[in-house]
Order: C-alpha cells, then structure tokens, then sequence
C-alpha cells in the first residue's frame, strides 16, 4: 500500500502508475478532487486489478495529510510506502519576493513532507515490517538557479531532512531516500 502526494499529474501520476502496474494498492492524494476520481478510475481499470482510493487533501494542512495517512491505514490495515511528492513550484527574484510566499513554499514542499513522514513513520514502526518514505525533491536543491531562492532552498531542506531520517529511522528497518529530478 502506497501513499502519493501531488498524485494526478506528472511525475506523481508516473509514479501511481508504475506502483499500480507492478501489484501496489496506491493511494492518491491531492487537493482536485475531480483530477483524484479521474486518475483513480484510470489505475482502476488497469491490470493488475487493485483497489485503489483517493483523498482530496491540502497537504500543507498538518490535520488534513495526517487524516489522510490514519484513514488509509485504517481501510488497508498496513502501509508500506510515503511519496511525498506534492509541490509548489515558483520563479522570482528573492528581493522581490515576499515572507508569505517564502512560507507557503516551505509548507507545501518541506513542511508537508514533515508531517507525513512523522505520521507514517509512527505507523511504519508499530506496524514492525520494511516500508520506505520517498521524498521527490529536486536538482534545484543541490543547484543554485537564479530566482529559486525559496523553491531551492525548499528543496534543499527535503534533500536534507531524508538524510538525516534515513540514518534515524534505519533502526526501524524504514528506508528513507530523496529523489531529485531535473528539467
């Protein structure tokens, strides 16, 4: 059982996609719900056939993503697998760039992935089996790009907080990585 954040279009539907046809039950979420039943019915009708569901939830919501993570647990019985993959992405030059708008980048693309990690990995250690949390970062947390101060550090911040969860959480036998795809 999976959970995908920013789960309906690209690189986080890819990956709904690739966990449902290798046998996963992927749980998608995102805030569209009308996108959430259109993707979901799509992994639906695909082999191998699974029972796939979905959450509309704003993630950098702290109640909604841990709503979200209880309740898939809760119809599954299990978890095995955090992506936390939901994203804001926004181009402007850091002197003209607001506090909010530094905020609002740090709760959707790090302090999301925050709360989920923390949440699923309390599930993932009483639940005493293997299980991973993937964190999609990106490039532009390891490069310096012009006016992505707030995204790159972001980013950066994700690339950071997997490494230091992998070295804490492997006692548990949970696997923590951060992927960072480029343009």
């Amino acid at each position: 059982v999976c959970i995908v954040t920013g789960a309906t279009k690209g690189i986080g539907f890819a990956i709904c996609k690739l966990l449902a046809g290798h046998g996963s039950t992927v749980v998608l979420v995102s805030r569209n719900e009308s996108d959430l039943k259109t993707a979901t019915e799509f992994l639906r009708s695909q082999k191998p056939h699974r029972d796939h569901s979905y959450y509309p939830a704003d993630v950098s919501d702290a109640t909604s993503i841990q709503k979200v993570i209880s309740d898939a647990y809760e119809k599954y019985k299990r978890l095995d697998v955090l992506i936390n993959n939901a994203g804001l992405f926004a181009e402007k030059p850091f002197l003209e760039e607001s506090d909010e708008e530094h905020m609002r980048m740090f709760q959707i693309n790090y302090f999301s992935a925050v709360r989920a990690a923390r949440h699923a990995g309390r599930i993932f250690v009483q639940q005493g089996s293997g299980s991973a949390i993937i964190n999609i970062a990106s490039q532009a947390g390891i490069v310096a790009y012009p006016n992505e101060a707030a995204y790159g550090s972001s980013k950066g911040a994700l690339i950071r907080l997997s490494a230091n969860l992998s070295n804490e959480l492997q006692q548990y036998n949970i696997r923590v990585h951060a992927l960072a795809p480029g343009s």
